[in-house]
């Protein structure tokens, strides 16, 4: 029996979308770790300002709550006693502690001098239980390096809550008994945008060798390379930022309300 109009895209969709899911597999396995800074300007501009942060602030014990793979231990550990990690699972990669950074009662109280959280906070439903477990585990005058997204998509829903501004982070450490060491904005619109062209392209033609290979370059020259020079223009990320890279200071003293 021939399928109606109908039918057909809805199979087209479908498979589509498979061959989609296939290329975003294959870029996750083939790509890893801080190599992935070169798919798209969005991931370059969160590499920059994360790197300038960790070789500066990292010392002493350290653990990445949220840790993922650990895109930036090499960057980490050389500069660090101990490095420890803290994710929901243990799936991608083995982690010192699997918990939940809105409560961790498997981390003991004043261990640390560096925590990281990276590109984790808007996946937390209580963003402000969360970084009173980060102020937990560090000792006084430790410090949090944080990272979130303020121009972000969808993704890894449903478990996608929140976009931040400087003044709501600056709002959630003091409840925290933070002190803000520094903030900026990394990004802009023009990373914003090109990511998901860059996304597009790459999802499009992974899985065929030899396109993949030209389709990388030329997403490189004239995607990720141009974007990553326009968030440089002048005021360009100040109203629209990708996101904030933040670095908190715990008090010696605990805030009252």
């Amino acid at each position: 029996m021939l399928e109606s109009p109908g039918e057909l895209a809805n199979v087209g969709q479908t498979q589509a979308a498979g061959w989609l899911a296939r290329n975003r597999r294959r870029i996750d396995q083939d790509v890893r770790g801080l190599a992935r800074r070169h798919l798209t300007a969005a991931f370059m501009a969160q590499y920059d300002a994360t790197k300038s942060a960790l070789e500066r602030f990292v010392r002493g014990h350290v653990i990445d709550l949220g840790a993922g793979e650990s895109p930036f231990a090499e960057i980490v550990r050389p500069q660090s006693t101990r490095y420890d990690t803290l994710d929901t699972s243990c799936d991608r990669q083995a982690v010192t502690f699997v918990a939940d950074i809105q409560n961790m009662p498997e981390v003991d109280s004043e261990q640390y001098d560096t925590a990281l959280c990276l590109q984790v906070l808007e996946h937390v439903p209580e963003p402000a239980a969360a970084l009173r477990e980060c102020s937990r585990v560090l000792r006084p005058g430790g410090m949090l390096i944080l990272s979130v997204p303020h121009l972000s998509r969808l993704h890894d829903e449903p478990h996608d809550y929140f976009r931040y501004t400087c003044h709501g982070l600056a709002h959630l450490a003091a409840q925290a008994g933070f002190v803000v060491q520094e903030m900026h904005p990394y990004g802009s619109v023009c990373s914003f945008l090109g990511h998901q062209l860059s996304t597009l392209v790459l999802l499009v033609v992974w899985g065929i060798p030899g396109l993949r290979e030209a389709a990388r370059i030329m997403n490189c020259l004239l995607l990720v390379w141009p974007c990553w020079l326009l968030d440089r223009t002048p005021f360009v990320n100040r109203f629209a930022p990708l996101g904030y890279l933040a670095v908190f200071v715990k008090l010696d003293t605990p805030a009252t309300d």
